[in-house]
């Protein structure tokens, strides 16, 4: 399969992923498209206002993305899963005793772009390590547009 908003090869088993991870949420086939279609974008358009959780400022959202993108860097490519990104996320905040939606919300906004979508582990599972990474650094570079 051809992706036609970059020319990419996609693989059959990346797309069964996709749509199942989307499967849930869908209420018509024609959905299909617009709800999958951050997963196959290089770019994604959003407000840089949606990384924004409650009454976080932009600031302090940078500094919980910047976290989420370190702990998200040591997890080694071959175990890159929905488990271990949570595991490596969650257990890091209850150590700090972190609030877990100032690190969650953001972490999803930056990789759909969107207010509704699946779970961040396990979009980011999908995404692959290096897509995810890239689209948390965008969502951090997008908090220098906002204003506090």
């Amino acid at each position: 399969f051809k992706n036609k908003l970059n020319s990419e090869e996609i693989n059959f088993e990346y797309i069964k992923k996709v749509v199942g991870l989307e499967q849930k949420r869908l209420k018509k086939l024609s959905e299909t498209g617009e709800l999958t279609k951050f997963f196959f974008e290089d770019q994604l358009d959003y407000m840089s206002k949606l990384l924004i959780w409650k009454k976080l400022t932009p600031e302090q959202v940078k500094i919980n993305l910047q976290i989420v993108f370190e702990l998200l860097e040591k997890i080694p490519n071959a175990e890159w899963t929905d488990n271990s990104i949570e595991e490596a996320i969650i257990s890091y905040l209850k150590i700090k005793e972190l609030k877990v939606g100032d690190y969650l919300w953001p972490m999803r906004a930056a990789l759909t772009g969107r207010q509704a979508s699946p779970g961040p582990f396990e979009v980011a599972e999908v995404l692959g390590k290096e897509k995810s990474l890239k689209r948390i650094k965008q969502g951090i570079e997008k908090l220098q547009e906002v204003k506090s």
